[in-house]
């Protein structure tokens, strides 16, 4: 979902700063009413490290702006054998809808 550079500590994040996570809310929100009350959401999103080593906690800024409109339940942490440089931190956030 994401496009553009990172830059971590600029409005200009990942995919548009806050502007961009207002629109996950907002998209994620409007799932979260179709959903029976405490049904489940799962966004997966990551951390990730620029050229110049700032990371940009793109997972963290999603779950804060999704937590909103959701109730953050938890997360699952991937670890991957392999990783790339670039990533610092692999997540599967994990929500419910309003109203439980």
């Amino acid at each position: 979902m994401a496009s553009g550079s990172a830059d971590a500590g600029s409005s200009e994040r990942v995919g548009g700063g806050e502007d961009h996570h207002a629109d996950h809310a907002d998209i994620f929100g409007t799932i979260g009413k179709h959903l029976r009350p405490g049904g489940p959401i799962g966004v997966c999103a990551g951390n990730f490290r620029d050229s110049s080593g700032k990371v940009t906690p793109l997972a963290f800024d999603i779950g804060h702006a999704l937590s909103e409109v959701l109730e953050f339940e938890g997360e699952i942490y991937f670890e991957w054998s392999t990783p790339s440089e670039s990533l610092t931190g692999d997540h599967c956030l994990l929500f419910s809808a309003a109203g439980c």
